[in-house]
């Protein structure tokens, strides 16, 4: 199976599959405020490094942050359950919050916006 990791060059959106979790507004700046990270009402790029640390595939978007794993990430000895158990302790370890993860599949519009 092929699997491709770059942008189409002429394409007017993108898309990204995550196993991970949709964290609203005031929950991320409740973990960035827990792990000692400057809480900015009106901008979360202050909190990109968490995720980048983490190691986490990410996107931003008004009202929250999509974060959590990338489905080519899964081993090729990991089960469907272990791998999303295998995120759920990452989500816990690096951001210090329970959660069940999910799988999410969205599509970033020319203009930034989210579509499903």
């Amino acid at each position: 199976m092929k699997i491709r990791n770059g942008f189409v060059s002429n394409s007017s959106s993108s898309s990204f599959v995550i196993v991970g979790y949709h964290f609203e507004e005031d929950q991320w700046n409740e973990i960035k405020s827990k792990l000692n990270h400057e809480v900015d009402e009106d901008d979360y790029d202050d909190g990109y490094q968490i995720l980048e640390e983490a190691g986490f595939t990410y996107q931003f978007e008004e009202g929250g942050v999509y974060a959590g794993l990338s489905l080519t990430e899964i081993e090729d000895d990991e089960t469907r359950k272990q791998f999303f158990e295998r995120v759920k302790n990452l989500i816990k370890d690096k951001l210090q919050t329970e959660v069940e993860p999910e799988l999410i599949n969205a599509v970033i519009g020319m203009g930034g916006e989210l579509e499903w």
